[in-house]
């Protein structure tokens, strides 16, 4: 079965690796986990 949830954790960690190689900043300087829930990303109300 397919879990959304998981699936965007692991893209979390793969977009601070990411974001460390181009800002050249630690992975501590970036929030441990997505900042965001799953409803929130979804609602195309919201806007962080």
């Amino acid at each position: 079965m397919f879990d959304l949830a998981e699936v965007l954790d692991d893209v979390y960690g793969d977009a601070i690796l990411a974001a460390q190689k181009e800002t050249g900043l630690a992975e501590s300087e970036f929030p441990a986990c997505l900042p965001y829930t799953l409803a929130q990303l979804l609602d195309d109300e919201f806007y962080p």
